[in-house]
């Protein structure tokens, strides 16, 4: 009963509003190469919302549709087609956004039982509809 009432205050906008009222404190833990882990839900930048639900949902056509900048489409496809196929749908953290002039450089942390965990950097700018979508992803 107790797991059935958690679930239910957890899921949806009332739980995620509820969770935000919660008097915490403390910070998220850093990770050596990576960077301090970025709060899902209390993003520092727009960009970072955009990095965890790209590397949570399923891979497949629709997903350049949805996160990738129609530019770097085929490019991405092509070079990384094979990996996120193997990775998505994942369990993500990402890091801290580093603004730049004309992107956001945001890192992640990736992992998916057959890959392991991948560190990728993705780069992240304002698309035509002012939102923001993947122009490329690296690993350092």
């Amino acid at each position: 009963m107790v797991f059935f009432l958690l679930s239910v205050a957890l899921s949806g906008q009332v739980g995620r509003e509820g969770l935000l009222q919660l008097d915490a404190s403390g910070v998220l833990p850093s990770i050596e190469k990576f960077g301090m882990i970025e709060d899902p839900l209390l993003p520092s930048h727009p960009a970072v919302t955009v990095a965890y639900q790209a590397f949570r949902d399923v891979y497949g056509p629709l997903w350049f549709e949805r996160y990738v900048q129609p530019e770097s489409r085929f490019a991405m496809n092509k070079i990384h087609h094979a990996a996120l196929a193997k990775i998505l749908p994942a369990k993500v953290a990402a890091a801290i956004a580093i603004p730049a002039e004309s992107y956001v450089l945001v890192p992640v942390s990736v992992y998916s039982p057959e890959l392991g965990n991948v560190v990728l950097q993705l780069i992240i700018t304002k698309d035509t509809s002012h939102g923001w979508k993947i122009s490329s992803i690296t690993v350092p």
